[in-house]
């Protein structure tokens, strides 16, 4: 319960300081039930839309909304890793995403 607790915590703290929140697959149920996705465009694997009425639910690969990132499932990761990479403004997210050929597959 303490952990419970605590995980909450920590998510509206980073979520209050604008810091980067990401989910991806089923997580993003947790960032609705602290209460953090409302109004927020979000998405998550399928299946999981009434889980997240509380925010404004798209059926896209990755979903940003202010510092909210979320993203669809396991097939989406790489996607879901280089956005949360791009907004860390990691200048280096490019360069690796062209040495692991990722570019190549979303052409």
């Amino acid at each position: 319960c303490d952990t419970f607790i605590g995980n909450y915590f920590y998510l509206h703290i980073t979520n209050d300081n604008k810091k980067i929140v990401a989910a991806i697959c089923a997580a993003p149920i947790v960032l609705g039930k602290a209460g953090i996705i409302e109004g927020k465009k979000v998405t998550s694997y399928p299946g999981f839309e009434d889980e997240l009425v509380k925010g404004s639910y798209l059926e896209e690969h990755v979903v940003v909304d202010g510092n909210i990132i979320t993203s669809r499932g396991p097939a989406t990761a790489m996607l879901f890793a280089y956005k949360i990479l791009e907004l860390l403004q990691c200048d280096k997210w490019k360069n690796l995403s062209e040495g692991m050929l990722f570019n190549s597959l979303m052409k």
